[in-house]
């Protein structure tokens, strides 16, 4: 005659309770990606922006008399990897020219990293609508 091993099982406690450490640890791990992404977006923003504020500077050592360049077609030819999204030149006092990234639709999280930046010459300006770098 054989005789069963009779090992209990999981309990139905120790079951929630490994579902719920799951449920932290991933919840955790969620949030620190985020914050990864956010942190990948800005400095794309930036680098994007030095870019552009480069081939300001290019553009204005070619045509010295030149009016205010456009994003498109007078900057991109002087750039290895066009900028993505909606980036433009802005002249508030005339003989200083910035480039600027529009931010609508861009995420709070983000906009929070690009104030903190210690990057010289970024402002987030207009309400937290625009990022700009000082180009000329």
């Amino acid at each position: 005659m054989k005789i069963k091993d009779k090992r209990p099982g999981f309990t139905l406690v120790e079951l929630l309770i490994v579902i719920i450490i799951i449920g932290i640890l991933s919840g955790a791990m969620l949030l620190i990606v985020s914050s990864g992404n956010e942190s990948a977006e800005a400095s794309r923003i930036v680098s994007d922006l030095r870019s552009l504020k480069a081939a300001v500077m290019l553009y204005y050592m070619e045509n010295t008399d030149a009016a205010i360049p456009d994003v498109d077609p007078d900057l991109k030819k002087y750039m290895d990897r066009p900028p993505e999204g909606k980036y433009d030149i802005e002249e508030p006092v005339p003989g200083s020219l910035y480039v600027r990234y529009d931010l609508a639709g861009v995420a709070s999280g983000i906009v929070n990293r690009l104030k903190k930046m210690n990057e010289s010459g970024i402002e987030v300006t207009s309400g937290d609508t625009h990022v700009r770098m000082r180009a000329k």
